[in-house]
């Protein structure tokens, strides 16, 4: 066993991002061997105005027909998938550093949205979906009686 002086703090640093780097490659190759879903997520943006939710969520090279948005009450899921090119198949890569591979993302929201008037666009790789909110009209006054 050695003993580490304090002033070497460079050579901890470089040992950590290795057994980083050698969790992540390995986590990676799990995931790639079980066709779990991928470590990679697209980033996402939620925000509330007066009158509903946006999501917006970056997700290029993925095709409309590989997402799919779901919205029942106060939840909103997004999954896809971002496939991998033909090439990635037929080349030998020296370096792979553009994730791909299933993912999904789950929000709740502090509001019941309605569900009918959700509009959702894909333009340039943003995926952009408008999420009203419910309309709380259905309760009533009750007036209280001796």
């Amino acid at each position: 066993m050695s003993i580490l002086r304090w002033g070497s703090s460079s050579k901890m640093f470089l040992i950590s991002e290795g057994m980083g780097k050698l969790f992540d490659d390995s986590l990676e190759a799990l995931s790639m061997e079980a066709n779990m879903p991928s470590m990679w997520t697209p980033p996402c943006d939620l925000f509330e105005t007066a009158s509903g939710f946006t999501l917006k969520a970056e997700v290029p090279g993925i095709l409309l027909d590989d997402i799919v948005l779901e919205v029942s009450g106060d939840m909103i899921t997004l999954a896809g998938e971002r496939r991998k090119s033909e090439e990635a198949q037929s080349v030998s890569y020296h370096r792979m550093e553009r994730a791909g591979g299933r993912f999904v993302r789950v929000f709740r929201l502090n509001r019941k949205v309605d569900e009918e008037k959700v509009h959702a666009s894909l333009q340039d790789g943003l995926l952009t979906v408008n999420l009203p909110k419910k309309d709380h009209s259905g309760s009533v006054k009750v007036e209280v009686t001796d």
